[in-house]
């Protein structure tokens, strides 16, 4: 993508919270309650604000704090053909070339879970869409 403005090159990067499992389902179970307690903590110190995040002010309580308010566009999780729907979508809205991704969040899944997700992601996601390019 080229900027008028700058007159230079621009690149599209995003980051995400991710993980790669069986299904969303399972996702959910395993690695979504430690990406939430992150965001949780983010929001704790102040890091989301109104104008960017209109959901902060329905947020009065822990259980005001859901997945269904943070997670969209925010974390990126399930099987490898969502994960590959979900990105190209991201692409074709945004243009985006570059996807970085924290897969381990402090709390779990452990060391060798993210290894084991890492090498699916690179399998079941980042060879196909290259394969499709």
């Amino acid at each position: 993508m080229r900027s008028a403005a700058a007159g230079r090159q621009v690149q599209i990067g995003l980051f995400r919270d991710a993980w790669i499992g069986d299904s969303r389902a399972e996702c959910e179970k395993v690695w979504r309650p430690h990406a939430l307690a992150v965001h949780r903590l983010y929001f704790n110190v102040g890091v989301y604000l109104e104008e960017f995040e209109p959901w902060v002010t329905q947020v009065r309580s822990r259980a005001d704090f859901t997945p269904d308010l943070v997670a969209p566009g925010r974390f990126l999780y399930g099987d490898g053909q969502g994960l590959r729907a979900e990105i190209a979508g991201w692409r074709e809205r945004t243009g985006l070339e570059y996807l970085a991704l924290r897969l381990r969040q402090p709390g779990g899944p452990g060391h060798e879970a993210t290894l084991t997700a890492i090498a699916r992601f690179g399998e079941e996601v980042i060879r196909p869409m290259g394969e499709t390019r």
